[in-house]
């Protein structure tokens, strides 16, 4: 699919050479990758902080699950409600 995107781009220049395409190519590119990187890499969600406050010690395992059950609540209604907004969104 790539390899089709990136033909179509380079073919499109009407002087032969490569003109812009190439700048519109990187673009394309760029984009992909920053929207399939790994978005855990340097992440600092509550989730993550959560766990490296419990694995130094800094909380007990009881307020360590207690927080954790919290956060797996909030983020279930929070892409619960994300999801019927989309919904909405499509259906109108």
């Amino acid at each position: 699919m790539f390899h089709q995107v990136f033909s179509t781009v380079i073919a499109t220049s009407t002087d032969g050479g490569m003109g812009f395409s190439w700048l519109i190519a990187l673009l394309i590119l760029g984009l992909v990758f920053y929207f399939f990187r790994d978005k855990k890499e340097g992440s600092t969600s509550a989730q993550n902080i959560l766990d490296k406050r419990y694995a130094s010690g800094g909380i007990t395992k009881e307020k360590y699950e207690e927080k954790s059950t919290q956060l797996q609540k909030y983020t279930l209604k929070r892409i619960t409600h994300a999801k019927k907004n989309i919904c909405k969104r499509a259906c109108s």
